[in-house]
C-alpha cells in the first residue's frame, strides 16, 4: 500500500507501543511522530489519526486518571467509502496500566 515504511500503520503502532512502554509521555511522542511525518518525501499520506486511552501522561498512579488523548494530522476521511485507509489497534502494557492505541492512516 505504501512505499515508505513509516507510512504503514503497523510500523507506527510499533513505535507508539515501544515508547509508551518505555514511559515516554504522549505529548513528546506526538511531537516526535509529527516531525518525522512532515519530513517525509514523497508524501503519500493524506492524514493520520492516533487515539490513546488510559494513563498516558506517565505520572504517579494516585495523581492521574485515565484519559482519551487524540491527535490528528491532515485529513482523515473515516466516513467516506472511497478513501484508502490503513487501521491498526493494539495495547501497550505499562506499570501504570494498559494503554489502548488506535491508528488510522489515510492515503491519497
Amino acid at each position: 500500500m505504501s512505499t515508505n515504511i513509516f507510512q504503514n500503520a503497523t510500523y507506527l503502532m510499533d513505535i507508539f507501543v515501544y515508547y509508551l512502554e518505555k514511559k515516554m509521555p504522549f505529548f513528546k511522542l506526538k511531537n516526535m511522530v509529527l516531525k518525522q511525518l512532515t519530513e517525509l518525501k514523497p508524501l503519500i499520506v493524506k492524514g493520520v489519526l492516533v487515539q490513546c486511552s488510559g494513563r498516558v501522561a506517565m505520572k504517579s498512579k494516585k495523581a492521574q486518571k485515565a484519559k482519551i488523548q487524540t491527535f490528528k494530522y491532515g485529513e482523515t476521511g473515516l466516513h467516506v467509502f472511497n478513501s484508502k485507509l490503513d487501521f491498526k489497534s493494539s495495547s501497550a502494557f505499562t506499570s501504570f496500566g494498559t494503554i489502548g492505541i488506535k491508528i488510522w492512516i489515510c492515503y491519497f
